[in-house]
């Protein structure tokens, strides 16, 4: 940089091999906050002694990339580690296995106890507040639901009913049936005896009557 229109004529070249002398700002500055010549930084005196050094960056990557891509390139690093599947199985990992399962069913069970609490299953809609729960209930969408809801159910009822009733009006026809048909066989004339036979065989005995239906 031009420097001669500068004046440094007062000044001092920082160096970290020269320690400051006691007029310095930064040095009466850290003697006055209880710092004492010798010491560390800090409250209690134990941090650093000596002032942190600064080399020359002459890349175009940013500060801490380069270590942090030496992190993830390193060879303990970058080996890979072996999956769940691949890994033999004992008692103590099928224990913990069926430990965790069990505390995330655990979990969630719970989590679905609370949420039924603001749960309407007839909108299948879930809320957070109770405020928001019984606005919901006084909506018109839940009404709506719930009217068509009441009218499935009743024409369902109504259909099983009439189903009922067809089913007692084919029964009792079936009765009726049977009845006229017991009374027929009642008031039937008797069937006329059979015709002789030729001579030299026995003639046969008439048939008995048909027993009557159940």
């Amino acid at each position: 940089w031009p420097t001669e229109n500068l004046d440094l004529g007062g000044t001092e070249q920082a160096s970290q091999d020269v320690p400051l002398d006691a007029n310095n700002i930064g040095f009466r500055l850290l003697v006055k906050m209880g710092w004492k010549e010798g010491e560390g930084a800090g409250r209690t005196g134990e941090g650093i002694r000596e002032p942190v050094t600064i080399g020359a960056k002459d890349d175009t990557i940013g500060i801490g990339k380069a270590e942090e891509v030496a992190h993830y390139t390193d060879e303990a690093n970058i080996r890979r580690r072996l999956l769940e599947t691949e890994m033999k199985e004992t008692e103590d990992l099928i224990k913990a296995r069926e430990t965790k399962v069990q505390r995330v069913e655990a979990i969630q069970k719970e989590v679905e106890e609370m949420n039924k609490v603001f749960l309407c299953e007839l909108c299948h809609k879930q809320y957070k507040l109770i405020t928001e729960y019984e606005n919901h209930l006084s909506s018109y969408d839940h009404h709506h639901r719930k009217r068509i809801l009441d009218m499935r159910r009743a024409d369902a009822e109504r259909k099983r009913e009439e189903q009922r009733r067809r089913e007692v009006r084919r029964s009792e026809k079936k009765l009726r049936k049977a009845e006229q048909a017991a009374r027929e066989h009642e008031t039937a004339p008797p069937l006329p005896p059979p015709p002789p036979l030729p001579d030299g065989l026995p003639s046969l005995p008439p048939s008995p009557p048909p027993p009557p239906p159940p």
